[in-house]
């Protein structure tokens, strides 16, 4: 499956390195045949938990959204980019965006 990452989201990765910060908003896949199950229970973050095990580091923040399969995730460009490798994860993207009344209307 290809997946949709964020061309802004890379770049703040690699800018980021091993000890730089990236927030991201990383949605995971919501297929049973596709998404894991944790000992917490929750669908998909079994690729946050197989990252944090391999890196060995702990992300600074994380918000889990099950119902949307949702994780809201701060961490390392490392921690990050090998989240983003796991097969659950579907596509990935910044947390903000610009807006302004012209693009909206």
């Amino acid at each position: 499956m290809v997946k949709n990452i964020d061309p802004e989201l890379l770049g703040r990765i690699k800018a980021a390195g091993k000890k730089g910060q990236v927030k991201a908003v990383i949605m995971l896949s919501q297929t049973p045949e596709k998404a894991t199950v944790t000992t917490q229970g929750g669908k998909g973050l079994a690729a946050l938990e197989n990252a944090i095990k391999e890196v060995n580091e702990k992300p600074s923040y994380v918000q889990y959204l099950p119902k949307l399969g949702v994780i809201i995730l701060k961490g390392s460009g490392r921690l990050i980019s090998r989240v983003l490798d796991e097969p659950d994860v579907v596509s990935a993207t910044i947390p903000e965006a610009e807006f302004t009344k012209e693009k909206i209307c």
